[in-house]
């Protein structure tokens, strides 16, 4: 009779099935110390922003068994310090780590800092995924996991903390052909998308302007492009945590620039907007200011194989260069 009414209670209130995606729980044991003292809602905003939505966040929600579940608790009174541990259904996991506890007064700056801790200790447990067979990833316990979870679990830990960049920039751009721009100035907006560590793409708008010499008058010459292009990077130095400055990344890569440049003035052989293209080479270095500003320079060479070459006004062939100053909002 007792099995009969566990087979009936069980078609009444099936168990709820595992995700399909990676889902997290992050937990406050707080106790009477102060060191955990932090806003909770800013932590799990924290959190989501520094993990992505590619997993599921379940908050302070009571874990389930297939939910990876962080636990952040104070240790100590006299030095305080905070533990935190993880409980991973993709790659059963048990572990935790101590680390000292935040001195910032501030409980929103406090989350932030934890939060950071938390994500790092996510992103380095299910980095043991990379280890095993990349194809199929099938899991120990059906109940818990499956493959399609924990391959995405494993495309979370290849990304960095923060994955998108935006920037608002100054140029200062030379061009080295003869009757070329010796010097124009201009503003550049960017857009960085790190997918993966160490891998990235990026695509900038700019505008530029300057009166340039010519042999009847001056011309007042405006370009508007685009570029897009690949780049391969490294983080290195400095502290990872929100408000630290000092931590580097630098970047290089390669690209094209185009669009168009037009001329107004005596010996402007049209006043329309005419094409410029050619591939370029870039490379970078960025500063962390704090956990969303960034401050950069970066450097561009390359090579205009195809724009206007007038004989007695603008001619824009051949090689430029240029340096840039960004200031970067990460998120």
């Amino acid at each position: 009779m007792l099995s009969l009414a566990l087979a009936l209670l069980l078609l009444l209130d099936p168990p709820a099935p595992a995700p399909d995606r990676p889902s997290l729980v992050v937990q406050i044991d707080r106790g009477d110390e102060a060191c955990v003292d932090v806003d909770l809602a800013h932590l799990h905003d924290a959190v989501e922003l520094a993990l992505g939505w590619a997993l599921e966040h379940r908050g302070d929600a009571p874990a389930q068994p297939w939910d990876t579940a962080v636990t952040i608790a104070c240790l100590a009174e006299g030095e305080p310090q905070i533990e935190v541990a993880i409980r991973d259904p993709q790659t059963g996991t048990n572990a935790s780590r101590v680390f000292d506890a935040p001195d910032e007064t501030d409980p929103e700056r406090r989350a932030e800092i934890l939060a950071l801790v938390v994500s790092d200790l996510v992103r380095s447990t299910w980095h043991a995924l990379e280890q095993e067979a990349p194809a199929q990833l099938e899991p120990s316990d059906p109940d818990q996991t499956s493959a399609r979870t924990r391959r995405r679990a494993r495309a979370i830990s290849r990304r960095p903390t923060a994955p998108y960049l935006a920037g608002d920039g100054f140029v200062v751009r030379s061009y080295f052909g003869e009757g070329a721009p010796k010097l124009m100035l201009g503003e550049q907006v960017e857009l960085i998308h790190r997918p993966l560590r160490n891998l990235a793409w990026k695509i900038d708008g700019e505008i530029m302007a300057w009166r340039v010499p010519a042999e009847l008058a001056v011309l007042k010459t405006m370009t508007v492009t685009v570029a897009p292009a690949l780049l391969g990077y490294a983080e290195f130095g400095g502290s990872s945590r929100p408000g630290r400055p000092g931590r580097m990344a630098i970047y290089a890569g390669a690209g094209a620039r185009v669009g168009g440049v037009r001329t107004l003035g005596e010996g402007s052989a049209s006043s329309k907007f005419r094409a410029i293209a050619g591939p370029l080479a870039t490379a970078r270095i960025e500063v962390a200011c704090g956990r969303f500003v960034r401050l950069a320079l970066v450097g561009e060479t390359g090579w205009l194989a195809v724009g206007p070459e007038d004989p007695r006004g603008l001619t824009m062939r051949g090689s430029w260069a240029n340096g840039t100053f960004v200031i970067v909002s990460a998120f």
